[in-house]
């Protein structure tokens, strides 16, 4: 924690990224040099996956970066590999060369200060000084730590997978299940179910089909399994591609009518050369380089792979998207609606106009005569970056929009020119109290926290459905039970944060998946339903045994200041 002798020096760093130019942040592939090794292509990609495996293993060595910013790195390298005019080799390289070592730490770096930069300007991070120890400490403020709502997508998402198969994954051998959470279409529920005919013809302007889109990402999961297993090459030409696929679809017998040609044809179709990805910011499946697909080992682990293939058929076809499903999108609050749980208190009711505005989904409590108003925003962040985490507020929510939307239509409501039979039909009283939400796709952020819109809650479809079902219907209870849930933060624990500068020692908070001590949650004034949702997770009691000595940093009293001021 913070000393009391720690001086906040935010501000101050805020003021010297204000005197950068955009030059000074601005990303720069690499260039390649006159005698670039044959093998460098491979070579970045084997440093790129052993920093991914480092990642996920929580290895010190690469804590500060993630699978995507990782991605973002690879590519600009692979940009000097597309640009040299090499005669390449595709023999298996065993170590990289000193160039290949040097410029991809050098793009890892530039991807981290960029990283770091958004955190303070976003006010992600808050940056302390302590003169004592002559050490500058990195603190993790309200607006983007993990809480106990995010932490429920981990129940959430199975629990809406679940539903959608219509089968518990309970019954599903170990391959199966691995299978479904990698490779699921239903992922893309919310999407194929709100408008069929758009997306069938969505589906034939770019060439392939949900099942083969799903397909594809299983044999992602394979051709990395196999790889590890046999040793093979990153390279892959389409006879090599063709005789997996054969081999793939003998464990995958559903898979049988996609023949190897038009898997082949969807690889290329999400492909990209090194340039585009660069100039997209996207991290695709396969490298298009040399006449060959290169696989990218980041692509598994930056996003839902059918969601991260959804990114770049919206690139590449992005006329197609916006004449069919990019005009339709708003039908998804119907989706969502369909699928609340149907109790005589709780009346819904979707896409609603009004004069002056719209209603996409609400929720109204006949027994409470509480209001719940929602804004349905059917877009995920593709990035999945602090650095580029603006683009997906801004222009995929827009989020300034949404909630002044919501704000017109409290208001409205309050001045009685809207009222529940022109909402719902029914013959009701004014709402006794109105709360608002902001709805997104199935990416875990709370995009409203430590903002002036911080009253207006902001989770994704799954966790809505889950919280909505475990409220059955109480509106007042559902709101209540959000609210807390989003001020319960996940403990973190201090590490050494490297700046890039020997004299200027730093660490930084780092958020675990564990709550606090149950002791200490049970002295929360909580509500009844968060204390059920919470027992339901896991805490700090898990790891540790009784009278071991506490790393780790709690920020229980923020929770308390919290509670203490609803």
């Amino acid at each position: 924690m913070v000393n009391m002798s720690a001086i906040d020096i935010t501000d101050t760093l805020l003021q010297q990224y204000a005197k950068l130019s955009p030059e000074d942040l601005k990303r720069t592939p690499a260039e390649p040099p006159l005698d670039l090794h044959p093998q460098a292509a491979e070579m970045f990609v084997k440093m790129a996956e052993h920093a991914v495996h480092h990642i996920g293993i929580g290895s010190a060595d690469y804590e500060d970066y993630t699978v995507p910013v990782t991605g973002l790195a690879l590519t600009n390298c692979l940009v000097a590999c597309e640009k040299a005019t090499i005669t390449p080799s595709f023999e298996n390289p065993l170590r990289p060369d000193p160039w290949v070592r040097e410029t991809f730490i050098q793009q890892l770096m530039a991807e981290l200060n960029l990283e770091q930069a958004a955190r303070l300007r976003h006010g992600i991070w808050t940056c302390w000084y302590d003169p004592q120890s002559d050490r500058a400490h990195h603190r993790l403020t309200r607006r983007r730590r993990q809480s106990a709502l995010l932490l429920l997508d981990k129940l959430a998402q199975p629990n809406l997978l679940q539903r959608l198969l219509g089968r518990s994954l309970q019954d599903l051998s170990l391959d199966e299940l691995c299978h479904v959470l990698m490779a699921s279409p239903e992922v893309l529920y919310f999407v194929t179910r709100t408008d069929p005919a758009g997306w069938t013809k969505f589906e034939s302007a770019i060439g392939v089909n949900t099942e083969e889109m799903a397909a594809l990402a299983g044999f992602l999961v394979f051709l990395s399994f196999a790889a590890d297993t046999v040793g093979h090459s990153y390279w892959y030409d389409e006879p090599f591609l063709a005789k997996l696929w054969d081999i793939y679809v003998q464990a995958y017998p559903q898979y049988k009518p996609i023949s190897s040609t038009l898997l082949i044809k969807a690889v290329s179709g999400f492909s990209m050369a090194p340039s585009e990805a660069a100039k997209t910011l996207m991290n695709p499946p396969f490298f298009r380089l040399y006449d060959k697909f290169l696989r990218n080992p980041c692509f598994l682990k930056a996003h839902n792979l059918v969601a991260g293939m959804l990114i770049i058929a919206i690139r590449r076809h992005e006329r197609a998207w916006n004449e069919t499903l990019g005009s339709s999108l708003a039908r998804a609050a119907d989706t969502l609606g369909s699928m609340l749980p149907q109790t005589p208190r709780l009346k819904v009711t979707v896409r609603r106009n009004y004069s002056g505005g719209d209603v996409d989904l609400a929720l109204y409590d006949t027994q409470t005569r509480e209001l719940l108003l929602c804004e349905v925003k059917t877009v995920y962040d593709k990035h999945r970056t602090d650095s580029l985490l603006h683009r997906f507020e801004e222009a995929k929510v827009n989020v300034s929009r949404a909630v002044s939307q919501l704000r017109s239509t409290e208001r409205t409501i309050a001045s009685g020119h809207l009222t529940m039979k022109q909402l719902f039909g029914i013959d009701a009283p004014p709402p006794s109290r109105v709360h608002m939400a902001l709805l997104t796709w199935f990416d875990p952020i709370d995009i409203t926290m430590e903002t002036p819109d911080e009253d207006i809650l902001s989770l994704n479809f799954a966790t809505f459905l889950w919280l909505v079902q475990e409220s059955v219907g109480d509106v007042q209870m559902l709101a209540v039970a959000i609210s807390e849930l989003r001020n319960i933060w996940a403990l973190a624990l201090l590490r050494p944060l490297d700046l890039g500068q020997p004299e200027l020692t730093a660490d930084v908070e780092v958020q675990s998946s564990l709550l606090d001590k149950r002791a200490s949650l049970a002295t929360l004034p909580l509500s009844p339903m968060t204390r059920r949702i919470i027992l339901q997770m896991q805490t700090v009691d898990d790891v540790m045994s009784d009278g071991e000595a506490s790393p780790w940093i709690s920020y229980l009293e923020d929770t308390r200041s919290v509670l203490a001021g609803r």
